[in-house]
């Protein structure tokens, strides 16, 4: 079924861009609980309630319930080593490091800390405008995204583009319409892909 936007999710961004988490602004969650860090949205500029995806990554200091957000999907990805439990609209889940899950982002979501503070990268997308995937493989050499991949996360390892620029681990590279190769060299990366 045609979702009911065909506009390519991709931002219109430099080949590729480095979004460095460390920088960005600490937010506090829709629902005051937590705080959290956006590093993309689409389409640019839009809020809480009107965007079609987000990234974000989430920084858990304590058990805490998400933000509720209707109709949309969402992907959570824990991006340092440890585990917690997730209770997902009454079903119980372990949620380990780099092992992506996914849920509606409108479901009733709790979660415990079973080893101490964390952070975690999420991509939500609403429904009636796409749907998203997350993959997490390891990389060493020189690597060209997919059409659908709107961000790659270095969760391990190093990484340079061309430019001779380079991500820490928890920076992002942004996928645009004219992205080539990144380098990586014994890397974690997690892959974020919208499809229209």
């Amino acid at each position: 079924m045609p979702k009911a936007s065909q506009e390519r999710p991709r931002l219109q961004l430099p080949s590729p861009a480095i979004v460095r988490t460390g920088h960005l602004p600490r937010i506090p969650w829709k629902n005051r609980a937590g705080t959290t860090r956006e590093v993309a949205v689409f389409p640019g500029g839009a809020g809480p309630d009107n965007f079609s995806w987000r990234i974000s990554v989430a920084d858990i200091g304590e058990d805490a319930a998400f933000s509720t957000f209707p109709g949309t999907d969402r992907h959570f990805l824990l991006a340092t080593a440890s585990t917690l439990t997730m209770d997902i609209g009454g079903t119980c889940r372990t949620a380990t490091y780099g092992r992506p899950e996914a849920f509606p982002g409108d479901a009733a979501t709790t979660v415990r800390l079973s080893s101490g503070p964390t952070s975690a990268i999420n991509l939500i997308t609403k429904r009636a405008h796409c749907t998203g995937a997350v993959s997490v493989e390891r990389h060493d050499g020189p690597f060209i995204p997919d059409v659908n991949a709107v961000a790659l996360a270095l969760l391990d390892g190093a990484a340079w583009i061309d430019s001779g620029e380079s991500p820490e681990p928890l920076d992002f590279l942004m996928c645009g319409p004219t992205t080539e190769r990144i380098h990586f060299k014994e890397a974690l990366v997690a892959t974020f892909s919208v499809f229209p």
